[in-house]
């Protein structure tokens, strides 16, 4: 749950390949908030934070 509230997943992303008509740059930016995402559960989990 929090991986995805930390990435803006949603509404966010549309608004992105709506505006930004840079393919590859939109490629990235997605990338990176993937792995961002990713990283923080992982986090998160060996933490031991539970919500």
């Amino acid at each position: 749950m929090i991986s995805g509230l930390l990435v803006g997943a949603g509404v966010g992303l549309a608004v992105l390949f709506k505006m930004n008509k840079g393919i590859k740059e939109n490629i990235k930016i997605v990338v990176l908030l993937y792995s961002i995402g990713v990283i923080a559960g992982i986090l998160l989990e060996l933490i031991g934070i539970q919500i």
